[in-house]
C-alpha cells in the first residue's frame, strides 16, 4: 500500500477528522471522524477528499426535514441505502459499499429525486415490495431500481454466483460465464460463454 495522507485535525463539511483506522476491515484507508452533531463516524478517505461525505448523515437528515420528506415512506429506504453504500460502520457495507455498489450522487445529496423517481415506479406502495437492483451488481441508479417481492429478488441474487477468477461470474440460471468489470462506476460486460476456457480467453483478450 503506498503512503496515506494523513487528514488528521483536517475538516471536511461538519466532520473533523481525528484519527487514522486501521483499513484491513474496509479496503481502503478510513478515518475516525466527529460530526458537528456530536456522533462519531468511519469515513472512507476518498469520500472525504471528494466531498461525497460531509456529515455523519445529519447533513442529508436535515435536506429532508427542510423538504417536508422525512415522514415519507420512502424516506426510510433511502437512509438505508446510503449507510449500506457508505457508511464501514454499517453492518450490511460489506455486501454493497465494500463491492464498490453506489448510489447516484444526486440522490445521495438530496432525497427528493431519489423519491419523485421511485414513485413513478410500480409497486414503491406495495405491502411485500421492496426496493431492488435489476443489476445486482450495479449502482442504485435511474434505470436499475425496481420494486420487487421476495421471491423476486432471491432469484436476482442467485442468478450469479462469484467464480475464483476476478471479473467472471457464472449465470447459474442461464449455465454461462459471464466477464464483467465495474468502469467509472458501472459494470461493463465484456461477454458471456459456454466455457469457463473461452471466459478466460475473453479475460486476456481485453488485458482484465
Amino acid at each position: 500500500m503506498g503512503k496515506v495522507q494523513d487528514l488528521t485535525g483536517q475538516k471536511f463539511g461538519r466532520l473533523i477528522v481525528n484519527r487514522y483506522v486501521n483499513n484491513n476491515q474496509y479496503g481502503k484507508a478510513c478515518w475516525e471522524c466527529k460530526c458537528k452533531c456530536g456522533k462519531t463516524t468511519i469515513v472512507k478517505g476518498n469520500s472525504l477528499k471528494t466531498g461525497n461525505t460531509q456529515s455523519c448523515g445529519c447533513l442529508q437528515v436535515e435536506k429532508a426535514t427542510k423538504h417536508n420528506l422525512s415522514h415519507h415512506p420512502l424516506y426510510g429506504v433511502w437512509v438505508n441505502i446510503i449507510q449500506r453504500t457508505t457508511n464501514p460502520n454499517d453492518k450490511e457495507y460489506k455486501n454493497y459499499g465494500a463491492r464498490k455498489i453506489k448510489i447516484y450522487d444526486p440522490w445521495l445529496k438530496d432525497p427528493t429525486g431519489f423519491i419523485k423517481y421511485c414513485e413513478r415506479l410500480p409497486n414503491w406502495n406495495i405491502k411485500g415490495y421492496s426496493i431492488d437492483r435489476i443489476n445486482n451488481h450495479g449502482n442504485y441508479e435511474p434505470g436499475n431500481i425496481r420494486f420487487a417481492d421476495n421471491s423476486t429478488q432471491m432469484k436476482n441474487r442467485r442468478a450469479y454466483s462469484n467464480t475464483k477468477e476476478k471479473y467472471i461470474h457464472y449465470n447459474i440460471r442461464y449455465k454461462i460465464y459471464q466477464v464483467s468489470k465495474r468502469i467509472n462506476g458501472k459494470v461493463k460486460v465484456f461477454g458471456a460463454f459456454k466455457t469457463f476456457q473461452e471466459a478466460i480467453d475473453c479475460k486476456i483478450q481485453n488485458n482484465l
